[in-house]
């Protein structure tokens, strides 16, 4: 390689270095909007995890009714004592 050849490699190399540190994902500012991202997401799991339990319960307790609500009609009706 010519001197010329290096020297343009040389500063192609340097002008894209900067501008992948500027761009990096591990810049700071990139490192603060990865960790809003990272807090956001998280709030919003527990939130969907926190409705998802509340739902749970709502249903297993609708279920449970339904299967006691006659039991105890049958028991108050004598027909599970006779």
């Amino acid at each position: 390689m010519d001197i010329v050849t290096l020297q343009a490699n040389e500063e192609a190399q340097t002008k894209s270095n900067e501008l992948f540190l500027r761009s990096a994902i591990n810049s700071d500012k990139n490192q603060d909007y990865s960790k809003q991202l990272q807090k956001a997401l998280e709030e919003s799991f527990l939130q969907v995890v926190e409705t998802n339990k509340q739902k749970s319960v709502e249903v297993c307790l609708a279920v449970l009714g339904s299967w006691y609500l006659p039991m105890e009609e049958r028991i108050t009706n004598g027909e599970l004592t006779k």
